[in-house]
C-alpha cells in the first residue's frame, strides 16, 4: 500500500505540469467563446432597440470593443495566478485540484457558447 501511494504522489508533479499549459490554452478559447455568446446575445438586443442598422452596427463594435478590454484583463489576470499558484505549489495536490476545477468552468463554458450560437 505505501507503494502505490508513493507512485501516486510521484505523478503529481507530472500531471501538473501537464494540465498547466492545457488550462491556460482552453482559457483562451473560453474567451472568444464567452465573446461569442455575447455578442449574440447582445445582437439580439440591439436588433430590438436600435433604429437605423448603422447604429446597430456600432453598438455591437462597441460591445465587442468593452469585452476585449475587460475581458482580456481577466485573462491576464487568470493566466499570471494559475502561473503564480503553479510556481509556488507545483507538486500540491490542491493545485492539481484547482487546476481541475477551472477546466472544468472553461468545458461549461464553451459547451454554453456552442449552445448559445447554435440556437441563436
Amino acid at each position: 500500500m505505501d507503494k502505490g501511494k508513493r507512485a501516486g504522489e510521484a505523478l503529481d508533479p507530472l500531471l501538473n505540469i501537464l494540465l498547466t499549459p492545457v488550462v491556460i490554452l482552453l482559457a483562451l478559447v473560453c474567451f472568444f467563446a464567452m465573446q461569442e455568446i455575447l455578442l449574440t446575445l447582445s445582437a439580439r438586443v440591439i436588433i430590438a432597440t436600435v433604429d437605423g442598422s448603422a447604429r446597430g452596427g456600432y453598438a455591437l463594435v462597441a460591445v465587442r470593443n468593452l469585452w476585449l478590454i475587460g475581458g482580456g484583463l481577466l485573462l491576464v489576470g487568470f493566466v499570471i495566478y494559475v502561473l503564480d499558484s503553479g510556481f509556488k505549489r507545483w507538486r500540491a495536490r490542491r493545485y492539481r485540484r484547482l487546476l481541475m476545477r477551472s477546466l472544468a468552468m472553461e468545458l461549461a463554458i464553451i459547451a454554453l457558447a456552442v449552445a448559445v450560437v447554435v440556437a441563436g
